[in-house]
This record gives structure tokens, C-alpha cells and sequence, in this order.
């Protein structure tokens, strides 16, 4: 797999800026916790595990 260096989501145009940063927001936490269950990468539907 690709590794991503740089956040594809971070210069896109989703029509709202909050949209925007979560997909950047969850990109990034994906990318941290690669290949572990969704449920211990998201604590909930709300934000990503700080």
C-alpha cells in the first residue's frame, strides 16, 4: 500500500471548512493507527482518538 506522506484531504473543497478539517481530521488517524479495528481507531462517530 501507499504510504501517505501528504493528506490528500487537506487541500480539498468539500463546501464547508468543518468538513474539510474532519476529513483531514480522520486521514490522519487512519493513517497513525493503520490496519487496527475502526473501533479502537474512533472512539465515536464524533471525532478520532486524540
Amino acid at each position: 500500500m501507499k504510504s501517505l506522506e501528504a493528506n490528500p484531504y487537506r487541500n480539498c473543497d468539500l463546501g464547508d471548512k468543518r468538513l474539510t478539517d474532519r476529513a483531514v481530521l480522520i486521514a490522519e488517524a487512519l493513517k497513525v493507527k493503520y490496519g487496527h479495528p475502526l473501533s479502537e481507531i474512533f472512539q465515536s462517530a464524533r471525532a478520532p482518538v486524540q
